[in-house]
């Protein structure tokens, strides 16, 4: 004897198991947003005190009553290079103050690293030497404005070692074989580091060669020399 069902009877089981079907999709929904719920819980911790900060590198240069700072801003550094004409150090001229004019005449100042890092080197950097008459003696000078450089002799002390012309010890007597124009030809001399706070003290003398002429009177030998820390 056959089993089967006549199809109009599964076809009526199938529609009336339709709902069931669709209550346990819903329910599975309703237990997917539940579990989606709890799962959304979360803990957050902001770093709000993340700190890099940078360092200054910062050069003083004094001598006497005069400061100058490698910064024109004396409360913000913008960019670190400043001149200074207020330091001169090839000290006062001997031949326009009276004396003999092979009198040497000695200048001292002091730079600084006023930063809060440690400088790898200091150099002292010369500028090309120009030799132009002599506003104090106008209008008497003399003729010899391309050779008057190399006629002004000149020695730099550290109070340790000379650093021009570089030796140890104390620096060589005053000749002409380290003048304005050997030491504006011969590029950057290269100083002891300075660390955060320390200073140290360089000592000018200049002198006019003795072989001068009447060529070298009423002139004035002018040379930029720059100091540079480097980090």
């Amino acid at each position: 004897m056959s089993t089967e069902q006549p199809e109009s009877q599964r076809r009526t089981r199938l529609l009336g198991a339709i709902p069931f079907i669709f209550a346990i999709i819903i329910s599975a929904a309703l237990a997917t947003s539940v579990y989606t719920a709890l799962g959304g819980f979360t803990a957050t911790i902001t770093n709000s005190g993340n700190v890099y900060s940078s360092g200054t590198l910062l050069l003083s240069e004094s001598q006497g009553a005069t400061t100058c700072l490698s910064t024109a801003n004396p409360t913000a550094i913008v960019n670190n290079a400043n001149t200074c004409s207020g330091i001169n150090l090839f000290g006062n001229p001997a031949q326009t103050n009276g004396d003999s004019a092979v009198t040497a005449s000695t200048s001292t100042v002091t730079v600084k690293n006023v930063g809060t890092l440690n400088s790898s080197t200091l150099t002292l950097t010369p500028g090309s030497c120009t030799a132009v008459p002599n506003t104090a003696t106008n209008p008497y000078a003399g003729s010899d404005t391309a050779g008057f450089c190399s006629k002004v002799n000149i020695t730099i002390f550290d109070g340790t070692n000379c650093v021009y012309p570089n030796g140890p010890g104390a620096c060589p007597p005053l000749s002409n074989t380290y003048n304005l124009q050997t030491l504006a030809s011969g590029g950057a001399l290269t100083l002891a580091a300075l660390n955060a706070g320390s200073s140290a003290t360089y000592t000018f003398t200049v002198q006019l060669d003795p072989g001068v002429t009447n060529a070298d009177q009423g002139l004035s030998a002018t040379e930029s020399l720059a100091w540079t820390l480097n980090q």
